[in-house]
Parts: C-alpha cells; structure tokens; sequence
C-alpha cells in the first residue's frame, strides 16, 4: 500500500502541536537525569483520588491505594462520571466500581449517576471536595495523559487548587506516562490491584488493562533499578503545582 508521505507529515505536525502545548525543554539539558525516590507511601495522612472514571484509580495507582490502606491512612476516591452505553448500564458500572473499591479497602468514596460533567461544574464539583475534604495529598491524572477527559480533570483540578490553600499534588498515568520523582513499591500489593481492575469486568472485555497496568509497573521499577512492581507519581506542593502549569 503507497502512503501519502504529504498526508503522514500533516497529521504528525497536528499531533505534535497539541503534544507541544504540555512538553517545553530548556535550553540545557546536561545534568539533568535523575532517578524518582522510592517511598514507603506518598506523604501525608488523608488522600483524595479524583478518577475521571471508574477504573482509572485502580490501573493507575490501586496499589498505592491499597498500600496506603494497609499502613490505615484515609482515602477518599471520589469518581467524575459513570459512563454507560447500550451494553452496559449505570448500575453494572457501579457495581464494578464498588467491587474494586472494596478490593482496595475503599469505604470512603462518591459515585456520581451520570456522564462526565462540563467545565464549569466540574471545577465546582473538585472545589467543594478539596473545601469538605480538606485533603493532604491529591491524586489527579497527569496533563501528559492522552484522553480528553482526563486532561478535563486535570485543568479543572488546576483552576479549584486557586481556591485553596496547603495542599499537595501527586500527578499519576493511565493513558500517557508521567515525568516522575516519586515511586511506590507495590510487588506485595500487585495482585490485588488486578483483582481491583479485574472487577471492572465492562471495561478489561474491551482492553486488558490488567497486562498494561503489570507491564507499565514492571517497567516502572526494572527503570528505576528496583525489583517487582512500582508506580510512579510526580510529587509537587501547591505553589510549585501552579507555579509550573500556570506560570504564577
């Protein structure tokens, strides 16, 4: 089959344009390697997991939430939609959710009834949580993940961190991997995060979520010389947080 080189080059040069709008490189780049540190657990004594969906917290830190469970830490999961289509319902879906959930040892968590809700109500939505939570560490999808509405979370997440004070980010990776300083050994954890993705039944119909999450993990810790599985996070306060993103 011939391929249109003009219609290839076209099509990488748009794709690079939105990649270019979330990845800028300084002017030196020597010296600048460096390795994420391992942790125990991310700092920090009440978590908040924004998912955009059920099944993003499982694939992309379920065992760090289970490791957190274990060490009795508070985790709140709270999830921003539950799609559903002409084969699967609402209520399959939040069965799976609440199945994985307790596989995780989730008892605090909010499921909404509905699709993935505009901008604006999203940014309220994330507001009132960080205001009634008052959380110490945020999990929020990453801006370099390749699905819109993860991207929605996280712009909506930057706009509601304005409204708050004393709260820390730890930025995780489903569909595009992140730029980490942090790693959470999660070998003993492992098989109980594909249980909780495994329960999402809907959803690993359609991808194996379960051999993408292994294999990224596995990745994850064999890069940072480390045996077993890992997760990994960038770590940042709140003013670095905005400082990076928003230029304040």
């Amino acid at each position: 089959m011939t391929m249109d080189t003009t219609s290839v080059k076209l099509e990488l040069k748009l794709i690079y344009t939105k990649i270019a709008k979330r990845v800028g490189v300084g002017k030196s780049l020597a010296q600048s390697s460096w390795n994420p540190k391992f942790v125990d657990v991310p700092p920090g004594k009440r978590m908040l997991v924004l998912s955009p969906h059920p099944d993003d917290d499982a694939i992309g830190l379920g065992g760090t939430i289970i490791k957190l469970r274990e060490r009795g830490l508070e985790v709140r999961v709270v999830y921003l939609s539950l799609p559903e289509d002409e084969v699967h319902t609402h209520v399959e879906r939040k069965k799976e959710a609440l199945e994985a959930l307790e596989t995780m040892g989730v008892g605090d968590y909010s499921i909404p009834e509905g699709g993935f809700p505009e901008p604006g109500l999203l940014r309220d939505l994330i507001i009132k949580e960080l205001k009634d939570y008052h959380p110490d560490l945020v999990f929020v999808p990453s801006p370099l993940e390749n699905h819109n509405q993860h991207l929605a979370t996280f712009s909506a997440y930057l706009e509601a961190l304005k409204y708050v004070s004393d709260v820390d980010t730890a930025l995780f990776e489903v569909w595009g991997m992140t730029v980490p300083n942090m790693a959470v050994d999660i070998t003993l954890q492992a098989e109980r995060k594909a249980k909780a993705i495994s329960a999402h039944t809907s959803q690993t119909k359609l991808v194996d979520y379960i051999t993408m999450s292994k294999a990224l993990n596995q990745y994850r810790a064999i890069s940072c010389g480390h045996p077993g599985q890992a997760e990994v996070f960038l770590w940042l306060d709140r003013k670095e947080m905005l400082k990076l993103f928003n230029g304040r």
